[in-house]
């Protein structure tokens, strides 16, 4: 998510330098020596994070004795949950890291 604040950009020198700032709360955070930043909020990957290890808690594999059907019918499920939430928190880093690459 980005915010746009109105006020025309400036051109980009290639001289000039700039400051990045990785995080949990904002992904990147971006200062510019020209004036212009950059804040790209991390708050689908944190749901992302919350929504796979709710997911792993509900699991009832614990309940079950290792090797059984239903032991094995839970082992899919939760390797399913887990390449699922791969799959999204790579789509969602790609599409932060893509957003900072095209400003």
């Amino acid at each position: 998510m980005t915010y746009e604040d109105g006020q025309k950009a400036t051109a980009y020198k290639p001289g000039s330098s700039i400051g990045v700032d990785l995080g949990e709360v904002h992904t990147i955070g971006v200062f510019c020596e020209n004036g212009q930043a950059l804040l790209i909020t991390g708050r689908k990957i944190r749901s992302l994070h919350r929504l796979r290890n709710k997911k792993l808690a509900e699991r009832r594999q614990s309940k079950c004795q290792k090797g059984s059907r239903q032991w094995k019918k839970y082992e899919r499920a939760t390797q399913y949950v887990l390449s699922k939430s791969e799959r999204q928190l790579g789509d969602a880093l790609h599409k932060t890291t893509k957003q900072f690459v095209d400003w």
